[in-house]
C-alpha cells in the first residue's frame, strides 16, 4: 500500500491564499483544499480515483464536499481522512470518507 503525501502553499496575484494537501494511496487519491476567505476558510475535501468492487471491476469515483471553517486546518500537521471524518461528524453529515 503506497502512500503518496504532498502539501503546497500558493498565493496568487489578488492575495488569495489557498493550501493544499493530498494523499495518495492505491488508486484513491484524497484532497483537502483550503481557501482564506473574508470571514475564514473554504474548504474543499475531495476523494477520486478507480474503486475496486467485489467482483473485481473498476469504478471511477469523484465526491466532493465543502464547507467553511473558522481556522486553517492545515494550519496543524493532521490525518486528512480522520479530519474530514471529524468535520463531517461536527456537521452531522456522511463524511465521503465513509466507505
Amino acid at each position: 500500500m503506497d502512500k503518496v503525501k504532498s502539501t503546497s502553499s500558493i498565493s496568487t496575484k489578488n492575495e488569495v491564499k489557498t493550501w493544499e494537501k493530498s494523499v495518495q494511496e492505491d488508486n484513491i487519491t484524497k484532497k483537502i483544499l483550503v481557501e482564506e476567505i473574508e470571514n475564514g476558510f473554504l474548504v474543499t475535501v475531495t476523494k477520486y480515483g478507480d474503486v475496486k468492487d467485489s467482483k473485481g471491476n473498476f469504478t471511477y469515483i469523484n465526491k466532493s464536499k465543502k464547507f467553511f471553517s473558522e481556522t486553517n486546518p492545515l494550519d496543524m500537521e493532521v490525518d486528512i481522512t480522520q479530519m474530514a471524518k471529524d468535520t463531517a461528524k461536527a456537521l452531522g453529515v456522511t463524511s465521503i470518507f465513509e466507505d
